[in-house]
């Protein structure tokens, strides 16, 4: 690695591949010296641990950089000084600016704690008359399903079906912290089965609740999520973060997305913890998971539906138009200018103006507009029917219309 960890002041890591052991390692020692003399295996996991501390296995991990991985490659496969040069020069600055950001990340949390503390609000109270707040801090991501019936002595048969997906949506108050997670049931999502709820009109829906709900009603707000085009990166939440501050809700919010595989948030943080308290829990309904979440950590809430969902992409695609790049921008700030967007590559980059308002709008009679509310579709008659024939069994006799009911 380039850098030791962050916070951390020692030498740079150097990772062995995961399939790699101790013991494997200690086996090639061995036939390296050949007829040499050489030490067994206790004493040279001594030497490895008190003398090069800084040599690991790599363990296996998930959402492991993809371009961090490329320049790993590059640099192995490099054959002159020069090109290795290279390749450790666009290593260096890929993991300069992933550095940049979660410093930048770091600094919004912390601003937000200094002006919470200074109004002395107590944590997860909602006080919707702070107008004078600035820069409070949200982050938000979705987590991975919850299956149900859940047990942790699971039985071998329910490997080889697939049982009711609960959906998560995290919005998190970094400052405080408490995040509020949305669970959605397969029936209870704008799509049939549990589909579409990644799209953007399922995103800002929640999140609309969230801030009219769980907010202290700020002068400004800094978000942070991943890069993901589908939920988050798209033209539908630029438009949603302009509308905002040309309604009055807010006087400036400022959009801010990661750098692709670096987006370890504090999300991920209270989704573990949920997680670690479903697994060993039993879970037979929606309400137990409910319960679970809740008493997991003290950072983590439950909100249910019923709330509204909202067509915010057919609302705006009248009145505003997409950007074009906007893959390459990572920083965006909205005033009260309806459909101005400004936009910046990186920290330390210059900010750029769009307008993404289409000619001769009627901004007036926009503003006084609303969406339309979208109806949850339930679930479809062949999904029905295989809950009843393939889950209903694995459910407690309590919860079995509720979980698994016959289909109508």
């Amino acid at each position: 690695m380039p850098a030791a960890p962050r916070g951390r002041n020692e030498i740079p890591p150097i990772y062995l591949p995961s399939y790699e052991t101790k013991t494997s390692v200690h086996k090639q020692y061995v036939i390296s010296c050949g007829e040499s003399r050489h030490v067994g295996l206790t004493l040279f996991k001594n030497i490895w641990q008190h003398t090069l501390p800084h040599i690991q296995i790599m363990k296996p991990r998930s959402d492991l950089c993809f371009k961090c991985q490329q320049h790993r490659e590059q640099i192995s496969a490099a054959v002159t000084e020069n090109e290795k040069l290279a390749a450790i020069s666009a290593f260096t600055e890929h993991i300069q600016q992933a550095q940049n950001e979660r410093d930048f990340y770091n600094s919004c949390i912390r601003k937000s704690k200094d002006k919470l503390s200074a109004v002395n609000i107590q944590p997860g109270h909602h006080q919707p008359n702070s107008s004078d707040l600035t820069d409070i801090h949200y982050i938000f991501d979705y987590s991975q399903l919850f299956l149900l019936p859940h047990s942790s002595q699971q039985t071998g048969p329910i490997y080889f079906v697939t049982p009711r997906r609960i959906q998560c949506f995290g919005i998190c108050n970094s400052a405080v912290p408490i995040q509020s997670n949305f669970l959605l049931d397969e029936n209870e999502t704008i799509g049939k089965d549990g589909s579409r709820c990644h799209g953007p009109n399922s995103v800002i829906s929640m999140l609309h609740e969230y801030l009219r709900t769980k907010s202290y009603g700020e002068k400004g707000a800094q978000f942070h999520c991943d890069n993901c085009a589908g939920q988050n990166k798209n033209k539908t939440m630029l438009h949603y973060l302009s509308w905002r501050c040309a309604k009055g809700f807010n006087d400036e919010l400022n959009m801010h997305f990661m750098i692709v595989g670096h987006t370890k948030s504090m999300c991920d943080g209270c989704f573990g913890l949920a997680r670690i308290k479903y697994i060993r829990s039993e879970c037979q309904c929606v309400s137990d998971l409910e319960n679970t979440i809740d008493n997991s950590a003290s950072c983590n809430e439950v909100i249910r539906p019923p709330f509204p969902w909202y067509d915010w992409d057919s609302f705006f695609n009248r009145v505003f138009k997409g950007l074009k790049g906007i893959s390459k921008f990572h920083h965006f700030r909205f005033t009260n200018e309806l459909g101005v967007v400004y936009a910046r590559e990186t920290t330390e980059s210059t900010e750029q103006r769009f307008d993404l308002k289409r000619p001769d709008v009627n901004v007036t009679e926009f503003l006084t507009q609303y969406p339309s509310v979208l109806a949850p579709a339930g679930l479809s008659v062949d999904r029905q029917s295989y809950l009843y024939r393939n889950v209903r069994q694995f459910v407690r006799d309590p919860h079995k219309d509720e979980l698994c009911p016959r289909p109508l």
